[in-house]
Order: C-alpha cells, then sequence, then structure tokens
C-alpha cells in the first residue's frame, strides 16, 4: 500500500501518522533539513543580530551597579536603564514579528514538500518557498481574523460570567468564566488545527477557516483525542531527550561544554518533526473527506 493509499484509509490512527512521516522525513532530507536549518539557526540570529549592540550597552549599564558596596537607588536605576529598556523594546517586537513570519513561511513550505512527495510529484525546499510566499499575508491575514474571535469569544464570557459575579458579589462565577475560558480555547483551537495547512495546501484565503471547521465537523472528540495524544507524546519525547542530553551535559561539562546548543537543537527538532506529522494529519483527513487520485 503506497502512503497515498494510506492516507485515504478512514481508520488510519496516531501511529500510522508517525510511520508516514517518518517515512517522507527520510525521503525528503535534504529539503527537510534546509528548512529546519533556516527556521532554528540562521533566522533567530540573522533576526537579533542587528540589535546586538543595544543589548551589550544594557549590559554595560548594569554592570556599573555591580560595582556598588550598597544597594542602588531605585530612581537611580530607573533612570539610567529606562532609556535603554525604551530602545530594546522596539527591536524586540520586531524580532518576534519577522520569527513569527519566517516560522510561518516555512511551516507552509514544509507542507507543500511532504504533501507533493506523498502524491509522487517531489519539490524542493527553494521550490516550496517560492509557491508559499505570498501565502504567508494570507496567514497572517487568517491569523488576525482568528484573534479577533477568540476576543468575541473571551468578551461573550465576560460578559455572562465575570460582569455579574462583580455585580452581585458571586466569586464563583469567576471560577465558572476560567473554565469556560479554557474550554472555549480548546474548542475553538480543534476547529481551527488545519487552517494554515489549507493555506498552504488548497490555496485557500480567508475561507480556510471554514474548509478547517468542515474537516474537523462531526469528528471534534476523534480530532482533540488525536491531537492530545499527539501532543503527550512529543511531551515524553521531549522529557526524554532533556533528561537524558541533561544527564550528558553534567557528565562532560566540564571538559565537552557543548550539550546546552545540543539540548535545544533536539528540542526544536522534535518540534518541527511534529509540524510534519500535523500535516501528515491534515492529508489524512483531507483525503477522507475530498479522495484524490
Amino acid at each position: 500500500m503506497t502512503r497515498l493509499e494510506r492516507l485515504h484509509d478512514a481508520h488510519l490512527a496516531v501511529d500510522g501518522y508517525i510511520n508516514v512521516a517518518i517515512t517522507e522525513i527520510k525521503k525528503n532530507i535534504g529539503s527537510l533539513a534546509i528548512l529546519f536549518g533556516l527556521a532554528y539557526v540562521a533566522a533567530p540570529f540573522f533576526a537579533i543580530a542587528p540589535f546586538f549592540e543595544d543589548f551589550v550597552n544594557f549590559a554595560e549599564a548594569i554592570s556599573v551597579f555591580g560595582d556598588r558596596t550598597t544597594p542602588p537607588d531605585p530612581e537611580e536605576m530607573i533612570a539610567v536603564l529606562e532609556p535603554l529598556l525604551d530602545t530594546i523594546t522596539l527591536p524586540a517586537s520586531i524580532v518576534f514579528v519577522v520569527l513569527s513570519i519566517t516560522f510561518t513561511w516555512l511551516g507552509l513550505a514544509t507542507a507543500v514538500v511532504i504533501e507533493r512527495s506523498v502524491r509522487g510529484k517531489p519539490i524542493n525546499a527553494l521550490q516550496a518557498l517560492g509557491t508559499t510566499v505570498l501565502k504567508v499575508l494570507v496567514a497572517i491575514l487568517v491569523g488576525f481574523i482568528t484573534t479577533i474571535m477568540f476576543a468575541l469569544g473571551f468578551l461573550l464570557i465576560s460578559a455572562v460570567f465575570i460582569i455579574p459575579s462583580a455585580l452581585f458579589d458571586m466569586p464563583w462565577l469567576s471560577l465558572l468564566a476560567v473554565i469556560g475560558a479554557i474550554a472555549f480555547t480548546i474548542y475553538l483551537n480543534v476547529f481551527l488545527t488545519f487552517t494554515n495547512y489549507a493555506i498552504s495546501l488548497r490555496d485557500r484565503s480567508v475561507d480556510a477557516i471554514s474548509y478547517s471547521f468542515s474537516l474537523v465537523r462531526g469528528q471534534w472528540g476523534k480530532t482533540c483525542g488525536k491531537i492530545s495524544l499527539l501532543i503527550l507524546i512529543g511531551f515524553g519525547i521531549n522529557v526524554l531527550a532533556n533528561v537524558g542530553l541533561g544527564i550528558i551535559e553534567l557528565i562532560t561539562a566540564p571538559f565537552l561544554p557543548i550539550m546546552s546548543p545540543v539540548l535545544s537543537l533536539v528540542t526544536l527538532f522534535i518540534a518541527y518533526a511534529w509540524t510534519i506529522i500535523y500535516t501528515i494529519m491534515f492529508l489524512h483527513f483531507d483525503y477522507v473527506r475530498n479522495p484524490v487520485v
């Protein structure tokens, strides 16, 4: 049975997703290695490098207080550090935006590499980046819309629970509000699971939201269960990797202080691998609902 045929099997489970994902990683190791490198190595360094001088200035300012034998006056600290904090805040926000856009773009490109491989029409990393560059703007717009959806939901929950709690001195309603907010977040997040994949692989725009809803509709519980299981497996692997590498670091740190970067790399690779698994999950849900040949 080919990978494409497996993804048409309505009974394919999480272990099937992982098996197909492993196969795809092996078959596309070159392209995926490029995308992984751009996402988790090159992009952060290039984004932060222009603002390195600001952080150096901030560190130098703090070092002045380290030479004092008495605690520094709080007002003096504020007077010295506030201008420097102002210079860091804006670049930090820019870094966050740049990295968010970068990760979104590379996630979209990764999905393209995977599906093209599954369908027997492989594509390299540069081609995948080229086909998804404009879709990043769509993803940003859709992300803004979904943020508004969450905000409206939270406002409704506040109106139903928080305001009456304050007016009528019923603190237990605040607890219900917290529970309701958590339940609403989980409920909507499951429905929105496949939004970016619809943008990347089905050329959807704002209607990517409804496309994702259509795939989950009627099987919300199964979808939530699979997502939860994937989260637990990923968390377990991440914990084991961190513990194992942490022990190695304790042993080798005095003469081989390189385990911290390795630990970060392993953690980030697990996150990237799960992006691929979620792509496989989208393809399974989509092919079952909309068969392809």
